[in-house]
């Protein structure tokens, strides 16, 4: 049997096994549960949506709200740059699914591969889960990964992530690169602080386009830091979204959103906020934020601003020491 004939038979063998397709530096691993045979869900152009989910526990609802989205079984493909299987058997089960299919993508050879083209292919549900956004980005902008998710959210598909996977599916994306992340009392003090750095999303919907999302939100004080994402990216009029753990938020295309889970999510509108300081290396002074927090089961309207959550104006100012405004912005 020539080399050929032996990688092919490993392939076959791996498949049925349901164990990593591959583990070389060209081919990502890749784990699968349930049918090796793709359904074919007719999905409605233009009826794309988008889970962002804020880390930590995941929310059962959420995914049961992604399946009923398309009412029927489908294929589900799960995207890390790290990790295993560990979320196969859990939303194989939860969302009935036809398959589960988790790729470990960590370079760009493995993004372009064979095997991750053909499992986006088939997929109705794409799941991001947490990790680097900005190793994320790295291997995946300008691959197939990329062009994939795209198709998959214009065919009507549902795109997701968790934690770091929010910074994916939303249009603006915070990327620190190799620096530490943002902190609150770290960046509300200076405006151009390093680890501030922004690049485009990678997969949205067009109501997505214009959201800065946020994940552990209130469990990590993050309130500040998405005030200052706003500020530094204000000429784009930006959506942020900040969700909390064990929390998600389903946000259709025609920007109806809805939140399910334990805690909250917040939304900020600064439509009317006033940028009053900011310059680098200069405290950030930016009020007349609107916030929304909402809690499980209500709703927020991206096009509208309609809501049954409940609204407060706030703002930070870095030159204080409580530097919110009012104090408890939460």
């Amino acid at each position: 049997m020539d080399m050929r004939s032996m990688s092919l038979v490993f392939h076959l063998v791996c498949l049925l096994l349901g164990s990593a397709v591959y583990a070389s530096q060209s081919h990502p691993d890749s784990y699968r549960t349930g049918s090796f045979h793709d359904v074919r869900v007719p999905m409605e152009s233009g009826n794309g949506a988008t889970l962002l989910m804020g880390g930590g526990a995941d929310v059962d609802e959420a995914f049961v709200r992604v399946r009923s989205h398309f009412g029927t079984r489908v294929d589900v493909v799960v995207l890390r740059s790290n990790g295993g299987s560990g979320y196969n058997d859990y939303l194989y089960q939860l969302m009935a699914a036809n398959s589960v299919t988790t790729l470990i993508i960590d370079t760009v050879d493995k993004a372009n591969s064979d095997i991750t083209r053909r499992a986006l292919e088939g997929a109705e549900f794409v799941f991001i889960a947490g990790g680097d956004q900005s190793r994320y980005i790295e291997s995946w902008r300008g691959t197939q990964v990329q062009r994939l998710l795209k198709d998959l959210i214009e065919r009507g598909g549902v795109v997701g992530g968790t934690s770091a996977g929010i910074s994916i599916v939303t249009g603006i994306a915070y990327d620190p690169g190799r620096r530490s992340a943002a902190v609150s009392d770290e960046v509300v003090r200076d405006y151009c602080h390093p680890s501030l750095r922004f690049s485009d999303g990678l997969a949205t919907v067009r109501v997505t386009e214009k959201i800065i999302g946020d994940s552990h939100f209130f469990e990590r004080d993050r309130m500040g830091r998405l005030l200052t994402f706003i500020a530094r990216n204000f000429s784009k009029q930006p959506f942020g979204v900040g969700v909390s753990e064990a929390t998600a938020l389903f946000v259709e295309s025609d920007g109806q959103s809805e939140v399910f889970g334990r805690y909250e999510v917040y939304v900020l509108d600064a439509s009317e906020g006033r940028r009053q300081q900011v310059s680098c290396r200069r405290e950030v002074v930016f009020d007349q934020v609107k916030r929304v927090k909402l809690t499980a089961g209500q709703r927020f309207h991206f096009g509208t601003g309609k809501t049954d959550g409940s609204s407060l104006i706030l703002g930070v100012d870095g030159r204080k020491s409580d530097f919110y405004l009012p104090t408890n912005p939460y």
